[in-house]
């Protein structure tokens, strides 16, 4: 039986290529489920692999994946890896240190503060978090009433 579907496309030169990974495995997974849902895990890495294209397969032979392989999920494991964006604590530390308390409400701020904490990796991100909270109000009564939230 032939079937006529839209195979997925991975796009290398996406500007969020994790966001594009994800799209792309999700689409996989959409055909493997219906149209191609009676192929073997060994077919399935088949059409992965052609569906990632030319520039796919280059990054394919780098990712080291054990010969004999055929793990669609090992596949795409390391294709995220190899994507995820790197993690710079300069950076991160650096917006963090640049971001106005002022201009943006608490919860806002501590939300932002807690997603640039993540690639910090410190034991205790809290203590820092706190300290940014209160670090980045001017006000004095601010400041204060910052305080006397933050330790409860």
């Amino acid at each position: 039986m032939t079937f006529q579907f839209s195979h997925p496309i991975m796009n290398w030169n996406a500007l969020d290529q994790f966001a594009e990974l994800s799209r792309f495995r999700e689409h996989c997974q959409l055909i493997f489920n219906g149209p191609l849902s009676g192929t073997t895990e060994k077919q399935k890495c088949g059409w992965v692999a052609t569906w990632i294209g030319e520039e796919g397969r280059e990054i394919n032979k780098t990712l080291q994946i054990e010969a004999g392989v055929d793990d669609m999920s090992v596949i795409f494991r390391k294709l995220e890896e190899y994507v995820r964006p790197k993690k710079n604590k300069r950076v991160s530390r650096h917006k963090l240190k640049k971001k106005n308390r002022r201009r943006t409400n608490r919860d806002t701020f501590t939300n932002y503060s807690k997603v640039i904490l993540l690639d910090f990796e410190y034991e205790n991100p809290e203590d820092i978090l706190i300290d940014c909270i209160i670090d980045g109000v001017a006000d004095a009564k601010q400041k204060r009433n910052c305080w006397t939230e933050v330790r409860g």
